[in-house]
């Protein structure tokens, strides 16, 4: 990285990913878990808008969250 001049930034080591996409894929995963299905498209349907809202919504209590343990893990 040095040689070609790229700058990194300090992380911390367990920076939690505040993505939503994440947290929907950890609710089809856990859906896929209890049915053992061969495909995953079914779950992905079954996320309703409801769902992502609501995830939108609380992102800013996510965000609060991590600034409050100082980027550590949240329930987030």
């Amino acid at each position: 990285m040095n040689e070609h001049r790229v700058q990194l930034l300090d992380w911390p080591a367990q920076s939690p990913d505040m993505s939503t996409v994440e947290i929907i894929w950890r609710t089809i995963k856990a859906a896929v878990y209890e049915r053992k299905p061969s495909i995953v498209v079914g779950e992905w349907n079954n996320i309703t808008p409801e769902q992502c809202k609501h995830l939108v919504e609380n992102m800013l209590k996510g965000i609060q969250a991590l600034v409050h343990a100082r980027g550590s893990a949240t329930k987030y």
